[in-house]
Formats: structure tokens, sequence, C-alpha cells
């Protein structure tokens, strides 16, 4: 559960930091005996935490704890310390760092002198800060490019402070170490390295924490700048930010040469996607200086820090940054504070942008309106189109809105036709150093930027004390043990049994829960077993058993089937399989209705939609990928499909008087010889085709990530007459194109189009026939956008031709959740189209609106129907993911 927690905390970092933070080459951190240390304070005398003491010459540096102490050692020399505070001046001291000795230098802050700012006069009268925040939008493309090569080594402390635990998890949190009234501490010290096209590379050099089982990788959420954009929550420099920020200039400082906008942000309405706080903008360079935000969140607040400095001519990174966060989950309470600090080296401008974007800007600001017009316009001619745009847009002095989103599109652009094709594999982003979490406390004095506070102490004590007892032989055999010992409660509850040494393992499924039984009124009451064993091998080989059992009480009969799968080749996620046994299918086979809400149907409603048949198969098939991206199927089949009756007719409820239908699809252009048993002999090929499709190698397998083009898929299936008794003829092709993107930040789109006939058919059985996810029920566990929700279950299944295509677009603000008392909630709303047309049927399409997550538990949907393009249903849906086992909540 901690594990969940800190993951929540360490995510909000996504939006704290910086695409400045990125390094792998290795640092020299050579054990000095010379530094200086101190404490800082202000005028009055009082103690300040979390104050920046950056070495300019080093690039590097360190921060004040809680109680306002520092410490820092350093190579002999003489060097110019920065002292940087969001509510103070900044201060340069010079100072020698003498061999083998330690200075003790204290440093009193003075209070920031904030000027009165500059009124820049506009049509409308608005704000100043928008004249600023304007051109800082405009040039958030170029710094976020800036860079194109850097080191640096990050340290990062999180320190938790458990106010509150609830009696009934005392015992549970206990049992991870997890105590009401203690502090945890975590540490971790990363070298990071950037280049394009490839990104960041992480190694952890460090790692600490007195947390039991901390498993959560920190350096994951601190890579992603300010600069950038995301859907979800949205940033200050966003191009949606003056549609939901109100801006307001409250003064203007001078710091390190440059005239600093402090900037109020403040939020246009209620949300858990907006920031309020402050953003200080660089006057002319138009960077960012430093952040003061606040993100409220469902179950928890945050405020961040981050502070900003010189590292080499230009070019201002991210030195540290702080949060202190404050969680409510299921009633426990905690404080945690995150502190980090940031040194750099080998830090290269980008050379393919135009990096003279910045002096065209600023100065377009001080340009002489008597400037020789002859002159500007032969420059102007000689620049490349999107080089006359930008000089077009910045020779404005008021910027519009509109003028601001063009120059960052201009910029973003130009940025993206500059950089290198990026590798389909994606590299693995961090190792971790073998001694990583077995250094010693000399390492740890040796190296640490911010001194441990009295308390953090004592929580790496206590949990040193439990590690001896952790890392003993004879405890460690007994966890193992117990990880494969069988008990009696297994039988009921199913478990996993772990075999660490053989890397393998043994899952039996429940005898009680959602997918342990069901009822219809072909089966009566069903119940099902699984088991399966799983081994795995170095090299990415993998076996996998598995053997499912159900006993159908209506039918008294016991029915069994398995599958063998084998992975050959991880690299080419090559595998071969054979199943076979007997099984009680739906005619519409993996377009089936849930069983659980079949059985709800049934028992609560008296509405048998699901009609059966007993299928007895033997099934070869064959996986590979051809090259990245193109995937061959191919299989055979040869399988006895048995017509099945009614057999049960039990029910609870019968709100609407209706009766059970026989257990025969309902379809007007079917003959009944379509339902009798039949042997049938298949082969069948499906090529897949993904362009451009990224992957990730772990462990030796290849795993598929992501593409930003579509997926187009061609099936071809053949039943194959007089081979082995069959009795089935017939040919089927179908093609198919599919994707999923983000359509700006505007939401997300999904699309589905797919196609397909059936040709030299003589005989078929109807579950051979093409078939179509349906829902008719009021109550679903399934909200694929490529179901229809309103057609009956089998009545445009063909075996003709047929054309059908599917659309749903997601927002988190559509219509409800722009209503003040909703925009807060977790509530997603979704716009679905679905068309489809059958030889046999006329035109049929449907439109909804949904919404996913109504108090965290279901989905409602309103969906209305036209066929032959006149409206024919309407109804409601309710939706629970809980029968499909695919409960998540998105929390924004």
């Amino acid at each position: 559960m901690m594990n969940k927690i800190f993951a929540t905390l360490f995510l909000i970092n996504i939006i704290t930091t910086t695409g400045v933070y990125s390094q792998t080459k290795e640092f020299g951190n050579k054990v000095t005996s010379q530094g200086f240390k101190g404490v800082v304070r202000d005028e009055a005398g009082k103690l300040v935490p979390f104050v920046v003491v950056f070495v300019k010459e080093l690039t590097r540096g360190t921060t004040t704890d809680a109680s306002g102490c520092y410490s820092f050692k350093m190579p002999e020399g003489s060097y110019n310390i920065i002292i940087k505070h969001l509510s103070y001046k900044t201060q340069t001291i010079k100072l020698n760092i003498l061999a083998n000795k330690f200075s003790t230098i204290d440093i009193t802050l003075k209070p920031q002198s904030f000027q009165i700012p500059d009124i820049r006069v506009s049509a409308k009268k608005e704000d100043p800060a928008y004249y600023v925040m304007r051109r800082a939008m405009a040039m958030s493309q170029y710094y976020l490019k800036q860079v194109s090569y850097y080191d640096c080594r990050v340290y990062l402390k999180g320190t938790a402070f458990f106010n509150n635990i609830p009696f009934l998890l005392t015992k549970i949190l206990k049992k991870e170490g997890i105590e009401e009234g203690k502090s945890y501490t975590l540490e971790n010290i990363t070298d990071i390295h950037y280049d394009i096209p490839n990104g960041i590379q992480k190694k952890i050099v460090a790692m600490k924490s007195s947390f039991r089982n901390s498993n959560v990788e920190p350096m994951d959420y601190i890579t992603l700048s300010l600069y950038n954009e995301m859907k979800t929550p949205i940033l200050p420099l966003d191009k949606r930010a003056f549609s939901v920020y109100t801006f307001r200039l409250e003064n203007t400082f001078s710091d390190q040469g440059r005239r600093i906008n402090k900037i109020k942000v403040m939020p246009r309405r209620k949300g858990y996607d907006l920031f309020s706080g402050y953003i200080y903008i660089a006057d002319d360079y138009w960077n960012i200086h430093s952040v003061d935000l606040e993100l409220e969140q469902k179950m928890f607040s945050v405020i961040i820090k981050q502070l900003y400095a010189p590292v080499k001519k230009d070019i201002w990174m991210p030195i540290s940054f702080n949060f202190d966060a404050n969680v409510d989950v299921m009633g426990v309470k905690l404080n945690y504070k995150y502190v980090a600090s940031v040194s750099y080296k080998n830090i290269k401008l980008n050379k393919n942008i135009d990096n003279t974007i910045m002096a065209q800007i600023r100065n377009s600001i001080i340009k002489s309106k008597n400037e020789d017009e002859k002159a500007r316009k032969l420059i102007y001619e000689n620049q490349n189109a999107s080089k006359r745009a930008v000089d077009k847009i910045t020779q404005k002095q008021n910027l519009k809105n509109r003028d601001a989103r063009k120059l960052k599109r201009i910029m973003e652009k130009d940025a993206k036709s500059s950089a290198k094709l990026r590798p389909l594999e994606i590299k693995e982003n961090y190792t971790i150093l073998d001694n990583a979490k077995n250094r010693d406390l000399s390492f740890w004095d040796s190296i640490r930027p911010v001194t441990l506070s009295k308390s953090e102490k004592n929580s790496y004590r206590n949990k040193d004390s439990i590690a001896i007892l952790l890392n003993n032989p004879q405890y460690k055999d007994s966890v193992k043990r117990a990880k494969k010992q069988f008990k009696f409660i297994h039988i009921l509850f199913g478990n996993t049994y772990i075999y660490e040494d053989a890397d393998a393992e043994f899952f039996s499924s429940a005898l009680l829960g959602l997918n342990s039984s069901s009822y219809n009124t072909v089966e009566g009451l069903l119940l099902k077993k699984q088991f399966s064993f799983k081994k795995k091998y170095e090299s990415g080989k993998r076996i996998l058993i598995k053997q499912n059992f159900s006993y159908s009480t209506a039918r008294n009969k016991l029915l069994a089937s398995g599958v063998f799968s084998y992975r050959y080749n991880s690299m080419k996620r090559a595998s071969v399989n054979i199943s076979g046994g007997v099984k009680t299918l739906d005619f519409n086979g993996d377009n089936s209705m849930l069983p659980s809400v079949n059985m709800i149907t049934t028992l609560m409603l008296k509405q048998n939609y699901v009609n059966l048949y007993e299928k007895s198969f033997v099934k070869l098939e064959h996986k590979f990928d051809i090259v990245n991206g193109l995937t061959l199927t191919t299989g055979l089949e040869y399988n006895y499909k048995k017509q099945l009756n009614n057999n049960s007719y039990f029910y609870l409820t019968n709100p609407f008087d209706t009766v059970f239908t026989s257990n025969i699809p309902d379809n007007d252009f079917v003959n009944a010889n379509a339902f009798e048993n039949q042997s049938t002999f298949v082969f069948n090929a499906k090529i897949n085709y993904t362009p451009r499709y990224y992957y990730r190698v772990k462990n030796n397998m290849k795993i598929m990530m992501y593409s930003k083009y579509p997926r187009f898929t061609v099936d071809y299936k053949q039943g194959i007459n007089n081979f082995f008794n069959s009795s089935s003829s017939f040919q089927f092709l179908q093609a198919s194109i599919y994707q999923g993107k983000s359509i700006g930040f505007i939401g997300y789109l999904r699309y589905n189009v797919s196609t397909g006939l059936f040709f030299n058919k003589t005989n078929m059985h109807f579950s051979d026939y093409k078939n179509f996810q349906v829902h008719p029920s009021f109550i679903s566990g399934n909200s694929d956008f490529r179901s229809f929700r309103l057609l009956n279950y089998y009545s445009h299944n063909t075996n003709d031709y047929f054309i059908q295509a599917s659309l749903k677009f997601d927002n988190d603000r559509i219509l409800i959740k722009r209503l003040p008392i909703m925009n807060k909630s977790l509530i997603r709303e979704n716009l679905y189209l679905n068309y489809l047309k059958t030889a046999d049927n006329k035109d049929y399409f449907e439109m909804g609106y949904g919404l996913d997550q109504v108090f965290l538990l279901f989905n409602v949907e309103i969906f209305t129907g036209f066929e032959n393009w006149k409206h024919k249903f309407t109804g409601i849906k309710i939706v629970l993911p809980i029968f499909s086992g695919s409960a998540t909540i998105n929390a924004g």
C-alpha cells in the first residue's frame, strides 16, 4: 500500500521538474577533506531552510536542511558561491577553499527588493503579466530544445511523517514497517545523461531507504520540463493557459543581471488539473527563473518550489527543487517533504535549432522605429519561411494570445523537423550499480549534499536493525518456503505458488469469486476451476500450461480443456500453442457477453441473452514477428460442434413479465441447419502491421510499446470440406484499421473501421458467421467503444459482406464537467459513434454519451440508435468494470 502512496507522490514531480535533468557519465566525486559549512539566517536571526548554496564554477551545490544548516565538500581553489531563495535577494560570495580545511561561512539573507513594475500599455488595458506570459509561452519550445546534451548528478531526499493511521490499518502497515508518529527517509543519488534523440539514461549510484519495502524509482518522475505540455495538469506555459488561468504581475526584482517578473497564477475555474501560485519569468529572455506553485488533488495537495540558475551562458537550468505534500488516503494522513539538488557538466547547445531566435525576440522589443526599412527587407527576404514567420510576429509590440500560440507552434515545428529519427528500440533508461544499495556510512557522509536531521538518522537506525533479521539466511529460506506452501484456505480463495530458484510459478484459481461460477439456462450452475504452470528462462523463452475444468449442474457433465504454449524466440515474439478439449461456448465467440452479466439478467430479469453450443476441438497455432511491427499468425483447428438445449429455468425475479427464449439465436436470415451438429476443419491466417512500432527489451523479451500510426489487419479464414469428415466449406476475408491517438490537448480519439465478406460458401455453422460486439442489456461489464449498445444480440451476424465503423472521443470536460459543482470530480466524459451495414440489414448507426468513474464504481451511458436513418432506439446503460476485472481509477 505504501508503495502506491509514494508512487502517487512521486508522480506529482512529473509536473515539477524539467527536461534539464539528464546524465550518465560517471561524476568524479573525490572524497575531499576541505570545503565550507555554516548556517543561513534572515536579518531577524531566524534560520532559513531550503536555501540553495550553489558553486558557479562546479555547477553544483547543496541545500540547507530544515534547521537552516548546510555543509559542502569540494576541491581547493577560488570559487563564486551563489546563495538563492525565492523570498530573499540572491547573494554571491567569493571564497578561497584551502587544502584540508573546512571553512565556516554563516550567511545572512536580505529581503528581496521589489520594484514597481513598468506599465506596458495595451489596447485592452490588460494586466502587464499577459505581455510577459505571451512571450514566455512563445519561447517555451526554444528552451525545451535549447540543450542537446548534458550530464548531471541528482541527489534526492524525501522524508515522510505519518500523522494518523486508522485503527483498522495499524496492523497491516506495521507489517510493512510503518507506524504512526514516526519519520521515514528515502535518499537517491543518480547520474543522468541526456542527449537528443536518445533521451535520458540514468545510473543509480546510491540508494538508501528506511522503508522496509521501497521499490519506488523517483527519478522516473523528475525528467519532464515545465516548458513541456501534457494533457493534465495544465502548466502555466501551456498553449491552453490563457483560457484556464488569469495572470497578474505582482512586482519585479533584479537577479544575476536579469529583471525578474513575479507573476501570480490564478485558475479561472475549479479543478484538479490547475495550479495556483507564482511563476517567475526573466524579462527580455522570457525564461523561467523559478516557480512557487500549488496543486490540489482529490487525496493530496502539494506545494512545489523550483529554482533555476545560469549553468552556461544564456542557459538556465533547475538547480534545486522541493515540495511539501499533505496526503489523506483512506484515513492515512502523512506529510511528505522532498528536496533535490542538481550538479551539471558537459552541457552542449542544440545546434539543430535556430539559436538566434532568442536574440530576435529580445531585439525586436528595443528595435528602433527609424530602422532602415530597405536593409530590414533584404534580411527578411533571405530568411527561410519559418524565420520570416517568426520575425513577422515578433515585430509586434503587443503580441496577442493567438500570436503567442502561433509562434510557439512554429518553433515546435522547427524543432521537430531538425530532430533526428529516434531508434525504434526504447533502451532501458536506467541501471543500478551493484553496490548502490550497500553503500556504507562513510560513502554517504562524503557525498551527501544535504545533511540529515536527527529524526532521519533515527529512521535509518531502525531500518538497519530490521534489515539484520530480513537478511538472515534462515529467515530468507522460511520466506521462500512460505511462497510455495499449500494451505487449506487456498482451495477457497486460490493462490499462486512461487518457486524462486526455478523461476517458475503454479496458479490455482479460487472456488469463491466472480469468475469461479456462473449461471445460464443451458448449464444451470456452472462451477469453474483453473490451474496453470509457468516457467521462464533467462533467454526469454517461456513455457505455459493451462488446464480449465468446469462442471455443469443442469447437464451433470464435467468439461475440460487446456493449452500448452511455448515461446521459443522472445525477440521475434515467436510462440507455438497447442490447445484442445471440450468447451461450452457462446455463438458470438470472442465477442460474447460476460458470463457474470448474463447470470444477472437471467436471474434478476428472466432474460437469457446468451445461446450456447458445445465444442470438442484440437488446435495448433503459430505466431511470430516477420519484421518489427509486422506479425503473422497462422492456425489449424478441427472441431465438432454440438447443439444444446435449455436445461434450467430457475430465476429470482421477473419484473418485466418475460419468458425464457430457446437456445437458438434469433436471426431472421439464418436457416435452422446452421445450428445443427457439425464437424469443421479450419485454416486461418492473420497479418497485423503497425508502422514504426516502438518497443522495449526487458529480460531478453521484446515488449511492444506504442506507435503514432494505425494498426492494419488482414484476416483470412477457410473452412475445408471433406477433411477429417469436415462438412463445412467457406472462405472469409476481412481488412481493418485501428488507431488510438491524442488530438492535441482536446482529448483522446479511438477509431476502428473494418470490412469483409464470405465467398465460396456452401455449408457453415452459425458460430463461424461474422459476429459483432453487442451489449443489449441495461447492465454490462464492458464498455469497449466497438460494441453496439442497442442491437439485438445475434440479429446482425452474417455470412455475407459487412462494413463496420466505430469511434470514441474522450475528454475531461465535454459537458457535465463544465458545471462548477462537477469540475473537481474524477468523472470522465466520452462521445461514441458506431455504424454497421450488412447484406441482409439496413444501415444502422448509434451515437452515445458516457460518464466514466461515477462514484469511482461504475460508468453511465445513454445511446440512441437509427436504422435506415430513422430513429429506432434510445437506452441507458450501466457499466460495472469490476465484472470484467478491469476496474481502474484514473485520478486525473
